[in-house]
């Protein structure tokens, strides 16, 4: 059974809010992507449309140690990032401040079983826990 779409219309606002700062300040275009095509929110690219890295962007109502997200989607970013040779960006929404990680420069991330009480199918898996000390500031642009 497929797992249910939970994106809702105020999410998608707060993730296109989102895109619109780091498009500011990285001087970037984030597009949109099919989730099912591609595994992940945004491709980044320059002024020009050369695509220049990919993006997922999860908000949180609070900060944890880690930051956990599906072991499916972290391998999913691992995968197109490698594939592409291009970087993998994990934004972070928390407390009005929006943090990036290349998870390729993460390594192995721990996985613990863990997820949300929906109920829905999928929602109790391998989550990938990523330090936060390796999240930078949207102001610390990548090199």
């Amino acid at each position: 059974m497929e797992r249910p779409h939970n994106e809702t219309q105020a999410d998608l606002l707060k993730e296109r809010e989102a895109a619109d700062r780091i498009e500011q300040i990285w001087d970037v275009s984030i597009t949109k992507l099919s989730e099912h095509l591609y595994g992940m929110d945004w491709a980044i690219a320059k002024p020009d449309g050369t695509v220049i890295g990919w993006g997922e962007f999860k908000s949180r109502d609070r900060r944890y140690v880690t930051l956990s997200i599906s072991a499916g989607k972290f391998e999913k970013m691992l995968i197109r990032g490698k594939i592409s040779k291009l970087p993998a960006y994990l934004f972070i929404e928390v407390g009005g401040s929006t943090w990036w990680v290349d998870v390729l420069t993460v390594g192995q991330a721990e996985l613990i079983m863990g997820g949300n009480l929906r109920g829905q199918p999928g929602d109790y898996e391998p989550m990938a826990h990523i330090p936060w000390v390796l999240f930078k500031p949207i102001e610390e642009k990548p090199r």
